[in-house]
């Protein structure tokens, strides 16, 4: 009785975002070696949420 849960701690959150960061830029690495000559949309997509715009 009167049990209260703790606040959900928002981590897990911020590491699945940094994963995704992490795996966008890979991509992006990967069609830039494959020859793209201009920057993938996908690191400009991470380098806006990763705040570096």
């Amino acid at each position: 009785m009167n049990h209260r849960a703790r606040r959900w701690e928002f981590e897990p959150l911020r590491w699945l975002a940094v994963q995704a960061i992490y795996g966008a830029y890979g991509a992006a690495d990967r069609a830039e070696l494959r020859g793209r000559a201009t920057t993938s949309p996908l690191a400009r997509v991470a380098d806006l949420v990763a705040g570096r715009h």
